[in-house]
């Protein structure tokens, strides 16, 4: 993917917005948000004010969720200490819980209700602070296809120096008891709240879909009728501890993502057959049956051959780890959105027209509907227009591996470190390809400073202290008209800790030895050409006898980082 640079459209200053209370829309934001998508800059400025009051207030009102060994999100509705959030949370009524606000509090609660056939939930904390942060609740109107909303979570769990990530997104499709968005989800979202633009909670995210742009919540509205038997404890919409229920579909209790042809669990339902046999998050399923699995849609065609009792033998990878795990699978009536179907297919990549498999029928998208579309991206032009002079395309051996931006008019450019490895030339707008060379690299932020020969370039404006507001437009710029993505800032600036690189192989389990079973297409390691039973004896000049070793030397290195290594092929050592 080329690295571009990123510019904010506008700042404006932060609101202290008094939680609990609804935000006004201005007439003339009425009018954009009645349009199929903002045409130009003034309709941009317009919905970007609005997402960041709401972004103030929705970030104080998000908490994380923690019940026994599930974390999952929710968010405060109340000055009494009421949380909503997702039936598959908190499972069950009175078990103790800890809610933890988005400035690091830690308080003490416990479960309420649960409604499981629409995944919706309740927590109370026992002890309610006078200052509690908690946002409105949307009444019962209709959703409307094509609403604005604004998304927070905490996905994958607290970090201690992040708060609750937001995200813009809009309504791709409703069907009553569903709202589908393309607002990001990923694990720990699960039982955040999705605002309207009134900043609202419009409805809680109950299953994360296979693709990005395709996630579920509950409406708040389908949650009031049962809103008396949620408070009084109540828990309906599946058996506790039934193994066998009687319904219409063989459900193995997963949702999915597929990510770089790898099979990817993104959500584990409790109470169904996956938690049961232990199966978590981040779980990447590799076999089922003895036979391989690249994607959702080859294991939910697995499942679809089974009958209720079944076992299905699973291979996963856990954290490097090869696992294997007997599920018995079970029927349920209405498998919970994004779950893991088996009569539902792959979910296709986004197009002019996208379709996807809904829990009701197949719905066409059209491409305006996409909050970071093509048409939302188009309104950017004016914004871009002078600064995509000043990027550059960089590539190494002939081909595109970045963009870059021109820091100063002498010919120093700035890109992405990671990327470059061979003769490195860099396009200008202007048409011409000059021969770069790296004049220094900062590992710590993946940057490198090039140097080609050529004077009065155009430059970007760099700002050396203005810090972006978290809701406010970012422009991702290449060198077309249009930008290459938009979006909002998700959360204020922080230090993002070293991430681990990884190599795309699975290796034998069945000795120490570092010997390759499996290559992933498109990996690292399928680039480099590493073959199955090639075994890896060195990386960067240190031996890696095992596999234990082998793997804690790659976490070593970051992602993007080229690595020499030392394979045994045969009888043969070859350097890669």
């Amino acid at each position: 993917m080329l690295r571009s640079t990123l510019i904010t459209l506008i700042l404006l200053p932060a609101f202290a917005g008094y939680a609990g209370e609804a935000l006004p829309i201005d007439p003339e934001l009425h009018a954009v948000l009645a349009e199929r998508y903002p045409e130009g800059v003034v309709e941009l400025r317009l919905l970007e004010t609005q997402v960041e009051l709401i972004a103030t207030q929705a970030v104080a009102a998000t908490v994380e969720i923690e019940v026994g060994q599930s974390i999952g999100s929710g968010v405060l509705i109340s000055a009494e200490g009421l949380v909503l959030t997702a039936a598959h949370v908190i499972g069950g009524p009175n078990r103790p819980a800890t809610v933890v606000l988005a400035d690091g509090r830690r308080l003490k609660g416990h479960t309420l209700g649960a409604h499981h056939l629409i995944d919706a939930g309740m927590v109370q904390l026992d002890e309610v602070p006078k200052d509690l942060p908690f946002a409105p609740v949307a009444g019962t109107e209709k959703v409307e296809v094509g609403a604005w909303v604004v998304a927070t979570g905490q996905p994958g769990g607290i970090l201690d120096d992040r708060s609750p990530p937001v995200r813009l997104g809009r309504v791709l499709a409703q069907g009553g008891e569903w709202i589908c968005t393309d607002c990001t989800l990923v694990g720990g979202d699960s039982g955040g709240p999705l605002f309207n633009m009134q900043g609202e909670v419009l409805a809680i995210h109950m299953s994360i879909g296979p693709a990005a742009v395709h996630n579920f919540h509950v409406p708040v509205a389908m949650v009031r009728p049962y809103w008396d038997k949620l408070l009084a404890g109540e828990v309906w919409g599946r058996g506790q501890d039934d193994e066998s229920a009687e319904g219409e579909r063989v459900m193995l209790g997963i949702a999915g993502r597929e990510v770089n042809d790898r099979c990817v669990v993104t959500q584990v339902f409790p109470g169904y057959p996956a938690e049961k046999s232990g199966l978590q998050v981040g779980d990447e399923i590799q076999e089922a049956d003895e036979t391989q699995i690249d994607s959702l849609s080859e294991l939910g065609r697995m499942v679809l051959t089974k009958d209720p009792g079944d076992r299905l033998q699973l291979q996963v990878l856990r954290g490097g780890k090869e696992m294997k795990f007997a599920v018995r699978l079970r029927m349920i009536e209405d498998p919970l959105p994004g779950s893991l179907d088996p009569a539902v297919s792959q979910a296709q990549e986004e197009v002019a027209e996208t379709e996807y498999n809904y829990p009701v029928e197949r719905i066409t998208v059209p491409s305006w509907r996409f909050a970071h579309g093509p048409h939302v991206r188009a309104a950017f032009r004016d914004v871009v227009a002078d600064v995509r002079e000043a990027v550059v395309e960089v590539r190494v051996d002939g081909s595109k591996v970045a963009l870059g931006g021109i820091a100063d008019a002498e010919g120093w450019i700035l890109t992405k470190a990671s990327a470059l490895s061979g003769t490195i030339t860099c396009q200008l707008s202007d048409g011409r390809e000059l021969p770069a060379r790296v004049a220094g690299v900062s590992r710590e932020f993946d940057l490198a400073l090039l140097k080609v020969e050529a004077t009065a370039l155009p430059t970007l404006v760099i700002s050396a202290s203005t810090t972006p507001i978290v809701g406010s437009w970012l422009a991702s710029v290449g060198m077309d008209s249009y930008p290459v993505a938009v979006g909002v800032v998700s959360v204020e600036p922080r230090v993002i800790p070293h991430q681990a690189g990884i190599l795309g192989v699975q290796l034998d389990s069945e000795t120490n030895e570092a010997r390759i079973v499996r290559i992933f297409p498109a990996s690292a390691a399928a680039k480099a050409g590493m073959l199955v039973n090639d075994v890896i004896v060195e990386i960067e000049g240190k031996k890696t006898p095992s596999r234990e070793a082998l793997i804690k030397r790659v976490q070593e290195f970051s992602p993007g980082e080229t690595v020499k290594l030392i394979v045994m092929r045969g009888e043969e050592h070859l350097t890669l």
